[in-house]
């Protein structure tokens, strides 16, 4: 018990609780940043669908 909260700990302070916390955060920041886009591009009256239709062609085209 002891020794594995030993190592626990140690693996914590190794890989820092900071990049846990910076990933959590971009994560949460990317999607709300989606969700934005998304909404703006409605108001806009902008064709969102067709976008990522067009998009997901270039995707597929490259990757091939």
């Amino acid at each position: 018990m002891i020794k594995t909260t030993v190592v626990c700990i140690i693996f914590i302070m190794i890989t820092g609780c900071a990049s846990i916390g910076e990933l959590a955060v971009n994560a949460a920041g990317g999607a709300i940043g989606n969700m934005l886009d998304r909404r703006i591009e409605g108001e806009l009256d902008n064709d969102v669908e067709e976008d990522d239709k067009k998009l997901e062609n270039k995707i597929v085209k490259e990757t091939k």
